[in-house]
């Protein structure tokens, strides 16, 4: 279902805006959610560290950051 919705997005902003690039972030600890951008082809470009703070635990996020480019979109379709 995620991945579906992941797909719908990508012609959203890669065909029907024409953006060139999509970013998308995560918690570290979230596994679930970078193996998501993993699965869709998108590429990691930077791990964050103790980027942001999380006040409800006290302390410090570290943020992974991937990204896929409109042409890495089109040679997946």
């Amino acid at each position: 279902i995620v991945s579906n919705s992941v797909k719908g997005l990508e012609k959203l902003i890669f065909e029907d805006l024409g953006f060139n690039r999509i970013v998308v972030g995560c918690d570290k600890r979230n596994v679930s959610s970078a193996n998501v951008a993993k699965r869709n082809g998108y590429v990691q470009e930077a791990e964050l560290r103790d980027f942001r703070f999380n006040k409800t635990e006290n302390v410090f996020n570290t943020i992974l950051i991937f990204s896929k480019l409109a042409s890495e979109y089109k040679k997946d379709k």
